[in-house]
């Protein structure tokens, strides 16, 4: 079977038909050309306007090809000009993701880098502070083994720096182990009701005699009035010694330290004063971070540490809901004060 394809029958019943009623109620107008550009169809009223799109036909069959004007090309030059502004905004967001990419990316980096140099100048320092309080205790314990010491006076003196530099061994030590507990979730607290003044007194009385071995006075003002409160005797030795043990490394000719405590509010507050070299500005806020420790180069290759201290005070007064502040000005010294709920 066969048929016979009429194309004017095709032109102008069935697509003139099909394009009037599909652009009838537009401001478009339209026209069909065949192979060789010559118009073949139009509406019969109504004139061009600009040309905006040209379609040809499914296949090429038959060979035309219809092209369509808006009158008002208005509506399209918004449209389009809306598709570029909305390329425009796409591609301004990703360069601005890209870029916040690069920039967190960087950060992250940096921050690895910073934190690996801390690490390194941690094992450093603790290797430092490792082995100079044990070289000294090795010293004196084999000059009193080997009777090298003549006087009583002397050899109560060598006592002295023994018991001092195992004191700061055990600081150390203690710092080390309880940081790492403390990163890992590890450390428990024992809690118990206990009467804050005897317990100020108990761990200061310990501590003096380092403080005055170093060549420093520990002047003592403890209210008398001070209520029972809730710690963890052992956390709270560890706290006032690391303060006080920075207190001392920070200090310069000014040998004094200054340990008040009183009742304000509904806490206990203990500030340790200092007279020392002081904290900058913008150090303040980064000295209670692991392994941070605050000065410019100068500062930290003359005063060892290991930047666990200030860290452990920090976690172990938050276990006890508190709260840690520093006021410094260079020059001219520094009190950290912590607060601890009644």
């Amino acid at each position: 079977m066969g048929g016979i394809w009429n194309t004017d029958n095709f032109r102008d019943q069935y697509l003139r038909s099909l394009l009037e009623n599909s652009l009838e109620l537009t401001d478009v107008y339209w026209q069909v050309l065949d192979n060789d550009g010559n118009v073949i169809l139009q509406p019969k009223s109504s004139e061009p306007g600009k040309k905006t799109v040209t379609i040809n036909l499914a296949n090429n069959f038959p060979p035309w090809s219809i092209e369509l004007y808006q009158k008002d090309a208005k509506l399209f030059e918004q449209i389009l000009n809306l598709r570029r502004s909305i390329y425009f905004y796409i591609l301004i967001l990703v360069a601005g993701i890209l870029g916040c990419g690069l920039v967190l990316t960087s950060y992250s980096i940096n921050r690895e880098i910073e934190l690996a140099q801390l690490k390194s100048d941690f094992v450093s320092t603790i290797s430092h502070d490792l082995r100079s309080p044990l070289t000294s205790i090795r010293q004196m314990a084999e000059m009193l083994k080997t009777g090298r010491v003549p006087t009583n006076k002397r050899r109560q003196k060598y006592y002295e720096v023994i018991v001092d530099q195992s004191e700061k061994l055990s600081l150390l030590i203690n710092n080390i182990l309880d940081s790492s507990k403390m990163e890992e979730k590890k450390r428990g607290f024992d809690f118990e009701v206990v009467n804050f003044r005897k317990l100020l007194f108990d761990i200061l009385s310990i501590i003096k005699q380092r403080v005055q071995h170093e060549g420093y006075t520990l002047k003592t003002e403890i209210d008398k009035s001070l209520p029972e409160i809730e710690v963890d005797r052992s956390a709270v030795s560890q706290v006032i010694a690391n303060l006080v043990d920075n207190a001392i490394k920070f200090s310069n000719e000014n040998k004094k330290i200054n340990v008040r405590s009183f009742a304000e509010s509904d806490y206990v507050v203990v500030e340790i004063q200092d007279f020392g070299i002081g904290i900058k500005k913008d150090d303040i806020n980064k000295i209670f971070n692991r392994f941070y420790r605050s000065g410019d180069e100068s500062v930290r290759s003359r005063i060892k540490g290991s930047g666990l201290g200030l860290t452990l005070v920090k976690q172990i007064i938050d276990a006890h809901r508190g709260q840690v502040f520093v006021e410094s000005a260079v020059g001219r010294g520094s009190t950290f004060k912590i607060k601890i709920p009644i």
